[in-house]
Parts: structure tokens; sequence; C-alpha cells
């Protein structure tokens, strides 16, 4: 086993309450394991974040319904909104 060197953390006393129901959850059997894996957890995950590809879409929500002017299929009168709120065939 590599050399191992002592730090100090100072913890708020809730965090520090989560952090043993979590060492308590996983199994650990102290908290040095438990902050040496999510350490080397945190340091994996920038690694793949920093390789990886970033993919986004932009959507675009258009109701054309309730604009004037556009035409319900197979109709050549366009399509109103209504006062109840539905749609109807302006004349």
């Amino acid at each position: 086993m590599p050399e191992l060197s002592r730090i100090g953390v100072s913890l708020e006393d809730d965090l520090l309450q989560e952090f043993d129901r979590l060492i308590a959850k996983r199994g650990y059997q102290t908290r040095s394991e438990a902050f040496r894996d999510l350490i080397r957890e945190k340091l994996l995950s920038d690694r793949v974040e920093s390789n990886k590809p970033v993919v986004g879409t932009l959507t675009i929500v258009y109701d054309h319904l309730s604009q004037p002017g556009p035409k319900a299929h197979g109709s050549s009168a366009p399509c109103r909104r209504n006062d109840s709120g539905s749609y109807a065939h302006s004349p």
C-alpha cells in the first residue's frame, strides 16, 4: 500500500451526519475509506467529463393554430382560438 498522509477536514454538523449515513449505507469501515473513494470517484468523473463530447438539442415549440393566418389541414379557412380556448375555422 502506498504511503498515507494525514489531513484535517472541517465539516458542518449536518453534512457530517449525512456523510456518516452514506458511510453506513455503503459499508465503509472508516471515514478515511469513504473520503478516499469519493475523491477517486470525483477525479475519475472530472477526467471523463473533460474528454466527453458535448451534445445538445434546440427545441422550438410553436403553436401554429393560435397564430392568425394559418390554415387547418385540408381547409382553406384559417384557424383561430376562440374565447373558450378551443380552435375554430374563421369564416
